[in-house]
């Protein structure tokens, strides 16, 4: 029994720290007016991310200021359409970078 309950234990603090490795995760939303404008834009986004420039504000993450952070998954979402003031559709193109924070 006892074996039990320490092997239980072990298994609850991985599973504890893997939630909060997957939590340092975060991602940014890149949105441009053309289908051309996007690529460039993800990869300068990217690469500013990669080098700890990119604004700080604009993070959806609770990593520490401290920590770096490297990308690991861009991908292009597609064409969306947004309503203007005037009720006319106009196009835009999204894509998210996915990166995770390194202690």
């Amino acid at each position: 029994m006892k074996k039990l309950l320490v092997i239980t234990a072990i298994l609850a603090s991985f599973a504890a720290e893997a939630r909060r490795e997957a939590d340092r995760n975060g991602y940014v939303t890149v949105r441009t007016n053309t289908e051309a404008a996007l690529e460039p834009a993800l990869l300068d986004t990217a690469d500013q991310i990669n080098r700890g420039t990119f604004p700080r504000q604009k993070y959806s993450d609770d990593c520490s200021p401290t920590a770096r952070r490297r990308v690991f998954s861009i991908a292009v979402d597609g064409k969306r359409y947004r309503s203007g003031s005037d009720g006319r559709l106009t196009p835009y193109w999204v894509g998210t970078i996915k990166y995770t924070c390194n202690r």
